[in-house]
């Protein structure tokens, strides 16, 4: 028999994450670069009677640039950084197996400042187990089907792989 298991943070996902991160932070600085130079270039021929509009240009090109560079600077990068942080904690730690009926919860939970987490209730023979799963990767779950066995790290689903009714071969 062979084996299905799905990987959650792929070595190719956290590949990409990383160079989307640095991607973003590259062309972020160019913008910068190319806003200084506009206002550079701007000012070079300043004279008395265009002094006021070219100020009032240069000053709308740096606000303008300044909150791009933010808005992508906070939400685009310091997320896709924690994402990557948070996928490459997962795959460095030792892994549990936990085999049973899977239930996504509703609940929602946001790590402060982090990813978000969905909740999952694994039906084992030992009793109900609660683990998170990141968000992003909660409908998959749900796809597969309602008996899975899922790998864990520090409580955290990082893998999963279906199970039949019968197949109780790696409950912890």
């Amino acid at each position: 028999m062979e084996s299905r298991i799905i990987e959650l943070y792929p070595p190719q996902r956290l590949e990409k994450l990383a160079k989307r991160r640095v991607l973003v932070k590259r062309l972020l600085f160019v913008l910068a670069l190319a806003a200084l130079a506009l206002c550079v270039i701007l000012t070079s021929g300043v004279n008395t009677r265009n002094l006021y509009q070219r100020c009032l240009t240069c000053i709308g090109v740096s606000v303008g640039t300044a909150w791009i560079i933010i808005y992508f600077g906070i939400y685009h990068v310091r997320d896709v950084g924690r994402e990557l942080e948070h996928a490459r904690h997962l795959t460095e730690g030792p892994r549990e197996t936990l085999t049973g009926r899977v239930t996504l919860l509703k609940l929602k939970v946001r790590v402060r400042n982090s990813i978000t987490l969905r909740k999952v209730r694994v039906e084992t023979e030992e009793g109900p187990v609660t683990v998170s799963v990141h968000a992003d990767h909660a409908e998959k779950l749900r796809r597969a089907g309602e008996r899975l066995t899922l790998y864990l790290v520090h409580g955290y689903v990082t893998a999963f792989e279906p199970t039949k009714e019968g197949d109780d071969h790696a409950a912890v």
